[in-house]
C-alpha cells in the first residue's frame, strides 16, 4: 500500500517575471533598511515556485596568533 507524502518540490506554479522583479526589489529594499552593513551583497534567485535568498559577507581577518600557529603569512 502506498502512502501519501507531501512534497513541496512537486508541482506548484512558476513565478511570473513581473512578480519576480517586484519581489526582488522588495527584498533588496527591506535588506538595505534593516540589515545595512551586515552583508556585502545579496543573491536572489527563483526556481519554480520558490525564492532563494543568500546574503554574502566577507570573512574576518585572522588574528596574528592564528597565523603563527598555522605558519601562514596571510
Amino acid at each position: 500500500m502506498r502512502t501519501w507524502v507531501y512534497d513541496p518540490h512537486s508541482g506548484g506554479v512558476k513565478i511570473p517575471p513581473a512578480v519576480k522583479q517586484r519581489t526582488e526589489q522588495r527584498i533588496r529594499s527591506y535588506a538595505e533598511a534593516k540589515y545595512t552593513g551586515k552583508f556585502t551583497r545579496l543573491g536572489i534567485r527563483f526556481h519554480r515556485a520558490f525564492c532563494y535568498i543568500d546574503a554574502y559577507t566577507e570573512p574576518m581577518e585572522p588574528s596574528p596568533s592564528l597565523l603563527q600557529v598555522l605558519a601562514e603569512t596571510r
